[in-house]
């Protein structure tokens, strides 16, 4: 899926965080080859991810 979200001129550039169970060195390293912004491990320590999804957030360009 996330190759698809890639290869189409639409949505090539959406970040995508992955949420994931799998924490082995393999999954992870082809996350990164995905070009997902950040990784979270299951399971989701829900303060952990809303400071990973402000800092994406405060980064994010304004479409004001």
């Amino acid at each position: 899926m996330l190759r698809q979200l890639h290869e189409q001129e639409q949505t090539h550039n959406i970040p995508v965080i992955l949420v994931t169970a799998y924490s082995d060195l393999d999954s992870v390293q082809r996350a990164w080859g995905l070009q997902v912004i950040d990784y979270e491990r299951k399971p989701i320590r829900v303060a952990e991810l809303k400071q990973r999804l402000g800092k994406y957030l405060d980064a994010a360009p304004s479409k004001a």
